[in-house]
């Protein structure tokens, strides 16, 4: 009958049903220094998430005892009561039952149990230091994936880098911001700051492609791109060429008033009178635009 040696001071009798390793709940109290039962209790208290004759085999009765005593290598184990009941805890069933044992002991003991009493048998290891040399060549396995992908982020980073280092390139002489223009046209929105969304619109209107998502820079004769890092993030910038805006410019000037809406009260209030003006905005294709009103007055 073979014996295991768990550690210095615990050597125990392997125990198999079905030629598959087992434990009954005694043998788990004794490996993990528990009182006698208290595997038992734990396995009742929570035996909803047990699954019989997959966590374990329950054996009750003399057929029970029968089909014990002809697959169980380790009779010495059974009960001597007339009224005959016996569990047999799986390896899924003992990983399950440890859930249960918080303290250190016993996480050392699963381990230890797992790696080389359950872990051994399944991968054929004949002994204890073919399974510690089957673990070690495993980690060593995953170290070795472990630099590969480290290689691989490297090699990313350092593209990446490249690519910020091309799209970190100077403005084109003369260029500005959608917010630069608007402010020099004096078109502001009514929360008072500059209206970029507005100059966005023209440009759309105008067939110069200021809002799309670029991955690498990209210039036109009206556009430049620059990746610049306000605050703590990067962001894409668009910058305006010195033709750009004079389309804009030009265009702003000569339609300005064609697409300028008004809208008036229709009744009076405390406040104001019916046919008072109520809100400018400029409609350019789909979208309203308001604006400030003491700019435009």
């Amino acid at each position: 009958m073979e014996n295991f040696v768990l550690n210095d001071k615990i050597v125990f009798t392997v125990r198999e049903y079905n030629n598959e390793r087992v434990l009954p709940f005694f043998a788990v109290d004794i490996l993990h220094g528990k009182e006698s039962g208290t595997t038992y209790r734990n396995f009742q208290r929570n035996k909803k998430h047990f699954l019989e004759g997959i966590d374990y085999y329950y054996f009750s009765g003399n057929k029970g005892k029968k089909l014990l005593e002809e697959r169980y290598n380790t009779l010495r184990d059974l009960p001597k009561s007339n009224n005959f009941k016996f569990h047999l805890l799986t390896f899924k069933g003992y990983l399950n039952i440890c859930k249960c044992f918080y303290d250190d002991l016993s996480w050392d003991i699963q381990k230890r149990l797992v790696d080389y009493f359950y872990y051994s048998v399944k991968n054929n290891f004949n002994t204890l230091y073919d399974g510690l040399r089957a673990l070690i060549d495993k980690l060593e396995q995953q170290d070795n994936k472990m630099s590969i992908l480290e290689i691989k982020q490297e090699e990313n980073n350092r593209l990446i880098e490249d690519i910020t280092c091309k799209m970190i390139t100077p403005i084109a002489e003369g260029a500005i911001t959608p917010m630069e223009l608007a402010q020099q046209l004096e078109i502001y929105s009514k929360t008072g700051n500059p209206h970029t969304a507005l100059i966005c619109d023209i440009c759309n209107f105008l067939n110069i492609k200021v809002k799309y998502k670029v991955i690498i820079p990209q210039e036109t004769e009206y556009t430049q791109f620059r990746v610049e890092t306000q605050g703590n993030v990067q962001v894409i910038q668009c910058y305006l060429k010195l033709p750009a805006q004079d389309l804009i410019k030009k265009w702003w000037h000569e339609h300005k008033e064609d697409y300028k809406t008004i809208e008036y009260y229709k009744v009076n209030t405390k406040t104001h009178m019916k046919g008072d003006v109520k809100d400018i905005y400029y409609l350019i294709g789909k979208s309203k635009r308001y604006i400030l009103l003491s700019q435009t007055a």
